[in-house]
């Protein structure tokens, strides 16, 4: 990803957090993706500093309400980043059965602002339909920055759950937009079967360029399946992931991508 797409996703990130509109942080732009990527947990920290005591007062209030009159007010009387923040403080079991009664706009909306690290426990433990109905609103609404983010705290066994409901050109979206880099090596191969989806995408919808900054990050093993799958499209496929390539290395001659030119050979 070029830096400044880097750039726009973490700022598109913390804006989130900080319930306003990207643009009103691009002064912050100049700092670059890494400074701001650093930046995000600390004004989560901030903001949720000191909050942690009423968010579980508020949460033993709602205790000594039925789960069904909770789901009923909530959308209705609490916003979705006041119901992200209070997800932390629920058991995980009460969280899951009101989140099950929510609508599916209204949880998209919240999980746009979540803090991945004050979740995690709870994603795993969510029923399968509730996560693909989440995952399909934040699919249609191109909310890949957010699904980037929260990819991370699934389980295996989620992520595989869900791929059918995800068309590989939006997979190839996600990918790119994945918030840790360092785990797109090992999710290629879980995925394995999604490749050559992923990199036809590429080559029918001009992607060539997320679809390599993908698999900058790929390990020898993809990188040599992801030859093998180019080269049993045809020279028309191979010379256009080659002409890609030339590009991309004259830009930055990334090692990775190096080894990808080599083995189409």
């Amino acid at each position: 990803m070029s830096e400044s797409t880097e750039v726009r996703a973490e700022l598109v990130r913390l804006a989130r957090a900080l319930g306003v509109e990207p643009e009103a942080l691009d002064y912050l732009a100049p700092a670059g993706s890494s400074a701001l990527r650093a930046l995000r947990p600390l004004v989560l920290d901030r903001l949720y500093a000191g909050e942690d005591a009423l968010l579980h007062r508020i949460a033993a209030a709602g205790r000594l309400v039925p789960i069904a009159i909770n789901a009923h007010i909530t959308p209705r009387a609490v916003p979705p980043m006041l119901a992200a923040a209070l997800v932390s403080a629920l058991e995980p079991d009460r969280a899951v059965k009101i989140a099950s009664r929510l609508p599916a706009d209204y949880l998209a909306e919240a999980a746009k602002v979540m803090d991945p690290r004050r979740i995690g426990r709870l994603i795993p433990v969510l029923p399968l339909e509730l996560m693909i109905t989440v995952t399909e609103r934040l699919i249609a609404e191109h909310e890949f920055v957010t699904m980037g983010s929260l990819v991370t705290t699934l389980d295996d066994r989620s992520i595989r759950a869900l791929l059918p409901v995800v068309r590989d050109v939006d997979l190839l979206h996600l990918s790119f937009h994945l918030e840790r880099k360092d785990e797109l090596d090992r999710l290629a191969t879980l995925i394995e079967d999604r490749l050559d989806g992923i990199i036809t995408a590429a080559h029918e919808h001009g992607l060539w360029d997320e679809a390599l900054d993908v698999v900058s990050h790929f390990g020898p093993a993809n990188l040599a399946r992801i030859a093998g799958l180019a080269r049993r499209h045809g020279d028309a496929f191979v010379a256009d992931l080659r002409a890609a390539l030339e590009t991309a290395l004259a830009a930055d001659p990334e090692p990775a991508l190096t080894d990808l030119r080599a083995g189409l050979d």
